[in-house]
């Protein structure tokens, strides 16, 4: 049987604006696709656009911990 994606009906997806959310996320898709209810390549392209906006958060994090460590620095 071919597995087919389902994607999440618009206006309902998954928020995705903290790490927490972010991982969350991609562990709803390891279990789908462990489960045959997504197709491995799609688990795989979802996973990594998750890693992105997953390293995107991080590295936005970091650079406002460095900013404030920098203000202090300077004081």
């Amino acid at each position: 049987m071919e597995q087919v994606f389902i994607p999440r009906p618009r206006g309902r997806g998954a928020r995705l604006g903290t790490l927490k959310q972010v991982r969350s996320e991609m562990v709803r898709v390891y279990r789908q696709t462990q489960a045959g209810d997504i197709a491995p390549a799609d688990g795989t392209k979802l996973t990594y656009m998750l890693k992105q906006i997953f390293d995107a958060i991080q590295v936005e994090q970091l650079e406002t911990r460095l900013e404030a460590l920098e203000q202090q620095a300077e004081k």
